[in-house]
C-alpha cells in the first residue's frame, strides 16, 4: 500500500496507531514492539506476501550471525558470511538479469529472461543489516533480543525506501517504548509532517512527473525549452517525491514516539557537489562514507588515494541505485565531480557564490538526466536538445510558455512552493512549530484529513520513485 493511499492513511495507519496506544494504556508495554513488528510485516506483505519468507530469512540469518560474533574468538569469518548472505540476495534479485544480459551480449547472444521480481525495499534493508553486522564486528556487542531486532529491520515507516538507520540510533528508542507515555506533541508533529509530505507528493511531484514522462517519451520532438522543462521537471519531481515520502515516513514514526533521522536539507541550495551530498539523501551519504569510503582508506594517504576512494565510493553508490549502465554513469559523474571539487579546494581561487550555486545545480540537473533515462541514447539526445540554442529558440520559448492556464497555474504554484520550501521554512522548521495542546491536535488532525482527502481526489498517476531502487 502506498503512503498516499486510502488503505494506508485511513485504514492501516489509524488501526496500528489505535492498537498501539490501547496496548500502552492497558499496561501491556512489553508487547508494543512485537505489535509494531507484526504490523510492519503485514505492511510489507501487502505488496507481495511471498517475499515475507525472504525478509524473514534475511532477518533471522543476520540476527543469528550478529548474536554469534561476540562469542566468537575470530568473528571475521562470520562477518564475511553475513556479507555473502546479504550481497548474495541483493545480487541475485537486483543484478542477476543485468549481469546475464551483459555476459550474453559479449558472446553475441540474447539473454533469456529470468523473470525475477525485485522485492520492494531490498536495497534498504540490506544496507541496514550490513551496517549492523559491521558494528557488531567492531564493537563485539549485541545486547538486543529478536523482537527488537525484527522491529529495527522491518519498522514500516522506513522499511520500503529509508531513511537508512543504524541500530545504535533506533534500538535505544525501541527499548524505551514500553516505559514511555504518549507524547502528544510528537503526534501533532507527525500529522503535520504527513500533511506536508502529501502536498509535496500529490500536488508537486505527481504533476511534475506527468511533464517529465511526456518529455522522456519522445525526446526527439522536444525543443530546447521543452528539453529544459523535461529535465527540470524530473529534477524537482525526484526531490519532492522522495522528500515527501520522507516527511510521511518521519510523521508516521512520530505517531509512535519514534524519531527517524532527517534525510533532506534543501539540497538544491548547495554551493558545491560535496555540500549537495551533505544535504541530499543524508542517510545514504553517511552510509557510503562510514561503510565504503572509510574502509577504502578515506582521506588517508594523500590527495590521489583520497580522490580514488571518493570516485569508487560514488561509483558503488550509482550501482546500488539500479542495475543499468546509466546508473553507473550517474555515479561516475558524481564521483568525478567530487574529485574535481577536492582538487579545486587545494587552490586559492573561489567562484562567487551565485556562480558556484548555478554550476552545482546545472551539474546535478545534467546528472539526473542519466539517472532518469532508460539508455544513453535518450540521455545524450535530451542533453543535446538542452544545448541547441538555434535560430528557432525564441519561437520555441514562446510555444513552451503557452501551455494554457493549467500549465501556468501549476508552474506558478510549484515555483512558489519551492521558494517557500528552500528559503523560508522547510519540513524541519514547520515541525519545530508544533505545540502539545488539544487545539493544536484538533487543527493538525483536521488539516491532515482534509489534505489527504483532497489530494487523493486529484487522480494523477502516482508512484514513489525510490521504491524501484
Amino acid at each position: 500500500m502506498l503512503f498516499n493511499s486510502i488503505q494506508y492513511l485511513f485504514v492501516f495507519l489509524p488501526l496500528v496507531f489505535v492498537g498501539f496506544h490501547l496496548l500502552r494504556l492497558a499496561g501491556n508495554g512489553r508487547v508494543l514492539n512485537v505489535f509494531l513488528a507484526l504490523a510492519s510485516l503485514v505492511f510489507y506483505g501487502s505488496w507481495a506476501p511471498e517475499y515475507l519468507l525472504l525478509i524473514g530469512f534475511s532477518v533471522c540469518a543476520n540476527f543469528l550471525i550478529g548474536r554469534a560474533m561476540p562469542r566468537s574468538r575470530n568473528p571475521r569469518p562470520l562477518l564475511l558470511l553475513g556479507f555473502a548472505v546479504n550481497l548474495g540476495l541483493l545480487g541475485y534479485f537486483k543484478y542477476a538479469q543485468f549481469v546475464l544480459n551483459n555476459v550474453m551480449h559479449v558472446f553475441g547472444s540474447a539473454a533469456p529472461a529470468l523473470d525475477i521480481i525485485l522485492p520492494i525495499g531490498i536495497s534498504f534493508f540490506t544496507f541496514q543489516q550490513i551496517s549492523f553486522l559491521v558494528d557488531a564486528y567492531r564493537d563485539r556487542d549485541m545486547p538486543y533480543d529478536f523482537p527488537d531486532y525484527l522491529l529495527f529491520v522491518t519498522f514500516f515507516p522506513q522499511l520500503i525506501a529509508g531513511p537508512i538507520v543504524y541500530h545504535r540510533e533506533m534500538m535505544p528508542q525501541f527499548r524505551e517504548l514500553p516505559d514511555r507515555r504518549t507524547d502528544w506533541s510528537a503526534v501533532n508533529t507527525g500529522l503535520l509532517l504527513i500533511a506536508i509530505g502529501l502536498i509535496k507528493k500529490v500536488i508537486v511531484a505527481d504533476k511534475l512527473g506527468v511533464w517529465a514522462a511526456d518529455g522522456y517519451a519522445d525526446v526527439g520532438a522536444l525543443t530546447v525549452w521543452g528539453a529544459w522543462k523535461t529535465s527540470l521537471a524530473y529534477t524537482f519531481q525526484l526531490y519532492y517525491d522522495f522528500s515527501g515520502y520522507m516527511d510521511i515516513a518521519l510523521g508516521s514514526a512520530k505517531l509512535f514516539g519514534i524519531d527517524l533521522p532527517w534525510n533532506f536539507n534543501s539540497p538544491y541550495l548547495s554551493m558545491n557537489i560535496q555540500e549537495f551530498w551533505q544535504r541530499w539523501h543524508i542517510t545514504l551519504g553517511r552510509f557510503l562514507r562510514n561503510y565504503v569510503y572509510f574502509p577504502l582508506g578515506g582521506n588517508r594517504g594523500g590527495l590521489v588515494p583520497t580522490c580514488v576512494n571518493l570516485f569508487l565510493t560514488f561509483l558503488i553508490g550509482g550501482i546500488w541505485h539500479g542495475a543499468g549502465w546509466t546508473f553507473v554513469a550517474w555515479g561516475a559523474m558524481h564521483g568525478a565531480g567530487m574529485v574535481i571539487h577536492r582538487w579545486y579546494r587545494q587552490g586559492s581561487f573561489r567562484l562567487p557564490r551565485p556562480a558556484a550555486w548555478l554550476l552545482t545545480f546545472l551539474f546535478v540537473n545534467a546528472a539526473w538526466v542519466y539517472f532518469r533515462s532508460p539508455d544513453f541514447a535518450t540521455a545524450n539526445a535530451l542533453l543535446a536538445r538542452m544545448t541547441d540554442f538555434g535560430a528557432d529558440a525564441r519561437l520555441a520559448a514562446g510555444n513552451a510558455l503557452s501551455g494554457g492556464l493549467e500549465w501556468s497555474g501549476y508552474l506558478v504554484a510549484i515555483v512558489l512552493f519551492t521558494v517557500q520550501d528552500h528559503f523560508y521554512r522547510d519540513s524541519h522548521r514547520w515541525a519545530a512549530l508544533c505545540r502539545p495542546s488539544p487545539v493544536c491536535a484538533a487543527f493538525y488532525a483536521a488539516t491532515f484529513a482534509t489534505v489527504a482527502l483532497v489530494l487523493m481526489s486529484a487522480n494523477l498517476p502516482s508512484e514513489f520513485l525510490y521504491f524501484q531502487f
